[in-house]
């Protein structure tokens, strides 16, 4: 209404409610992948997968008041709303394959690559819930960062 668009408007571009939450997300999400794939290649592979999914989260080191809003929605959003935003199967199998390839290892017979991967994500995503279920004193940010470097 404030901006003079009608629900009618709004939905011929959005599919549902539920894409207004994480649509924005499902964007970023393809970012932890491509953040890895431009990392230096000599770097340390467990530090480019931190510093990739760290560089997702740098947008909530500023508690704004959208990363507020946002923060409300998803922490009263149904579970598989909230799962929604972390990352897909097939994001997941990227990673994989670009830390195999990075290893220079067959992510099929070693099993190195699929558990950086496991844990890094572990990692973040721990960090996510605790920011949508506790009561926040540090941001999205900070608390990936914790989580990563206790990994």
């Amino acid at each position: 209404t404030e901006v003079g668009i009608s629900l009618s408007t709004l939905f011929r571009h959005v599919p549902g409610k539920e894409e207004l939450l994480v649509g924005e997300v499902r964007t970023g999400r393809a970012a932890i992948v491509r953040a890895f794939a431009q990392r230096p290649a000599d770097e340390d592979v467990a530090a480019s997968l931190g510093a990739a999914i760290l560089h997702r989260t740098a947008q909530f080191s500023d508690e704004t008041e959208v990363i507020e809003l946002w923060h409300r929605a998803m922490a009263s959003a149904p579970e598989r709303l909230r799962r929604a935003s972390l990352l897909s199967e097939s994001e997941r199998r990227s990673l994989t394959v670009l830390v195999a390839e990075r290893l220079g290892v067959d992510q099929s017979s070693d099993v190195r690559p699929g558990a950086l991967v496991a844990s890094r994500l572990a990692a973040a995503e721990h960090a996510y819930e605790q920011w949508l279920t506790r009561p926040v004193t540090r941001t999205l940010h900070e608390l990936t960062r914790e989580a990563l470097d206790a990994v």
